[in-house]
């Protein structure tokens, strides 16, 4: 499950033969493990806890985009290791996107070439921090710096602002700005930031 694209996101428990404590997390891929006999509750209380956890990190990464550091927030209940780990992860991922998000030709492949890991190294990183793919992250990072010319630089149209944060198309540009912030790139322009 946790290799396949189309499944990478989704938490996962195992079964296992002995009580609980005797499983250790990870070696089988399993987010968390359950001993047998189990009862439904159980199963829930789990499966609600892994999906708790799953929002904290998505909680914690939400502003990366928009340039806040989450060493500077507040702690969230997250492991230690784990968490230095995790943003030293998307620390690089987006100086990445910074140092690449002008580009419309940059891709997944280029992504993984210069963070030096496989496809599924990155999902399976992205998957434990985060509900969106990489490419979906690109893309809002660009929205959200689109944003900040809009705001910051009134001289420039519409169309200057979708090429220069890598969309080759206003008008898809246009569809994914509004859908993102609940207003047209124009009229951003036109309330003057």
């Amino acid at each position: 499950l946790t290799s396949t694209p189309s499944t990478f996101r989704l938490d996962s428990v195992a079964i296992a033969p002995a009580t609980a404590a005797d499983c250790v997390p990870g070696p089988l891929g399993a987010d968390a493990y359950i001993g047998k006999p189990f009862s439904a509750p159980e199963l829930l209380f789990t499966l609600q806890n892994l999906h708790q956890l799953q929002s904290r990190w998505k909680e914690r990464y939400a502003h990366f985009a928009q340039g806040s550091d989450p060493s500077a927030q507040p702690p969230t209940p997250l492991s230690e290791p784990n968490l230095s780990a995790s943003d030293a992860f998307m620390r690089s991922l987006y100086e990445v996107f910074e140092a690449h998000y002008p580009s419309d030709t940059f891709d997944i492949a280029q992504l993984c070439r210069v963070l030096h890991i496989s496809k599924a190294q990155l999902y399976r990183k992205l998957s434990a921090v985060s509900e969106q793919g990489a490419m979906e992250l690109l893309r809002d990072f660009r929205l959200q710096k689109a944003l900040e010319l809009l705001e910051n630089n009134p001289g420039l149209n519409t169309s200057e602002v979708a090429f220069k944060v890598g969309f080759k198309e206003r008008t898809y540009f246009s569809t994914l700005f509004k859908k993102k912030f609940h207003i047209a790139p124009s009229e951003v322009k036109k309330r003057g930031g």
